[in-house]
């Protein structure tokens, strides 16, 4: 693909998506990307996920691309000295379901009470995926086999449905995104 990002010195100032990328094929794909604000609670940090979604939108929707997904970073919202109280863990996967847990308690809450707010945004077909990318990081004391104890990064992007847990309705290109996401991710894990 080749890339465009928005320029962070004179930006459009929050109206574009951060990055543009044009596909072998010609698809031009937008990608809004978020990160949550500090909070205190899983509730507090869905109902931040919906709003920080609708902006997302919003600037795919803005923009001149044929398709767009919003990423949005949760490393504002987890709870990094848990997962650190946790190890040392025997080894990276025990370490990872720790992150993993906490993004689920945030979807938990998100998808009981606070994604019906995203039903408006995603009602009508558009440019925007009804798929969100959803990238957390963090560092954890693991201890590998045959080897000492050693801080590992941690860092997982998931694709996850709006405005609800389904898998993306028939005609949209949901599943078209969420195959991008698992690339994404397995640039995430493998490649930075």
């Amino acid at each position: 693909m080749s890339v465009e990002l928005d320029d962070p010195f004179s930006s459009s100032g929050g109206s574009n998506p951060d990055v543009i990328a044009k596909a072998a094929d010609g698809t031009r794909w937008a990608f809004a990307l978020k990160t949550l604000s500090e909070v205190s609670k899983p509730d507090t940090a869905a109902k931040n996920l919906v709003r920080n979604i609708e902006k997302g939108a919003d600037q795919i929707k803005r923009a001149a691309c044929d398709k767009g997904m919003v990423v949005v970073n949760l490393k504002n919202v987890l709870d990094h000295p848990r997962v650190r109280a946790g190890g040392p863990f025997p080894n990276w996967p025990a370490a990872q379901w720790s992150l993993n847990a906490q993004i689920t308690n945030i979807l938990d809450y998100f998808y009981r009470n606070e994604a019906v707010a995203l039903e408006p945004t995603f009602a009508q077909r558009s440019a925007v995926a009804p798929l969100v990318a959803l990238l957390a990081h963090t560092t954890a004391l693991v201890q590998p086999p045959g080897r000492g104890l050693m801080f590992t990064e941690l860092k997982t992007m998931i694709g996850v449905s709006v405005p609800t847990p389904d898998e993306p309705q028939p005609g949209t290109f949901g599943r078209e995104a969420a195959g991008l996401a698992a690339d994404l991710n397995h640039l995430v894990q493998v490649v930075l």
